[in-house]
């Protein structure tokens, strides 16, 4: 992963919400989130964003 991914991820496991909360309240709050957060959000191409969401889910699973 690279950094901008890594930066998305920590930002998603830090949430304390369910999973689609989660992704549903990041995309909500682009405008909220601390800017190194969204500059990296916004940095991803559509490849990169599978990439996170497949390793947030696998750790979610983990963690679960």
């Amino acid at each position: 992963m690279n950094e901008n991914q890594k930066v998305v991820l920590n930002y998603l496991k830090d949430s304390e919400d369910v999973p689609f909360g989660t992704i549903a309240d990041s995309f909500d709050a682009r405008g909220l989130m601390p800017l190194e957060v969204s500059s990296a959000f916004v940095r991803l191409d559509p490849k990169q964003e599978f990439e996170v969401l497949a390793e947030f889910a696998k750790w979610g699973l983990e963690n679960e």
